[in-house]
């Protein structure tokens, strides 16, 4: 079992090791050639970037289980759905999801 987990996670490990050095290098390209000019607009993109690589990291591993998810809603709340905030609490299936 460990080396059937060692198989899904080392892989893993390594692209999100390797996306991570790509974004630095973004942000040290970003910091020398923005930042000189203007700190709100490099600390916008700087988040961006930032927030797209924990993105991706999530992605990966909802795409690896194979994650798909349901949504039950009345009309109501349909279509005001992305239109306001909310706070969404999700119903669990099992123990471990």
């Amino acid at each position: 079992m460990a080396i059937a987990a060692a198989v899904v996670i080392v892989p893993l490990g390594v692209l999100f090791f390797l996306s991570g050095l790509v974004v630095n290098f973004i942000q040290a390209i970003c910091f020398v050639l923005v930042r000189p000019l203007s700190k709100s607009l490099y600390r916008r993109i700087n988040r961006v970037v930032a927030e797209l690589l924990w993105l991706e990291l999530v992605w990966l591993i909802d795409w690896w289980a194979g994650v798909q998810i349901k949504l039950f809603a009345d009309t109501e709340s349909f279509r005001i759905m992305g239109k306001e905030q909310a706070l969404v609490i999700s119903n669990h299936k099992s123990d471990i999801d």
